[in-house]
């Protein structure tokens, strides 16, 4: 008989990729996703800058808008640095 405690680590294990996978975030989710405070997210979300919906008091994140709120960051900050580059170049 197999001792059922020893296919427990593996059984979380699966279940946090399965997790990890999922197209909903949560706030601590995306908090571990951008390496940042969860107050941090809150506080992105009180200033409407990143995407989220509430169910019910909860807040929660579709994986999709976050990776393409992410790019667009990558992408603004780009321009902004190739306008300062011009900016400057100019002077």
């Amino acid at each position: 008989m197999r001792n059922a405690t020893h296919c427990l680590p593996q059984r979380r294990m699966r279940l946090a990729e399965n997790k990890s996978l999922s197209p909903i975030m949560t706030v601590q989710e995306v908090a571990e996703f951008l390496h940042v405070h969860f107050q941090t997210v809150y506080r992105l979300l009180r200033k409407r800058e990143l995407p989220g919906f509430r169910i019910g008091r909860d807040w929660r994140f579709a994986r999709e808008n976050v990776d393409r709120w992410c790019q667009e960051q990558v992408e603004k900050q780009r321009h902004e640095a190739t306008i300062g580059i011009r900016t400057s170049q100019k002077s």
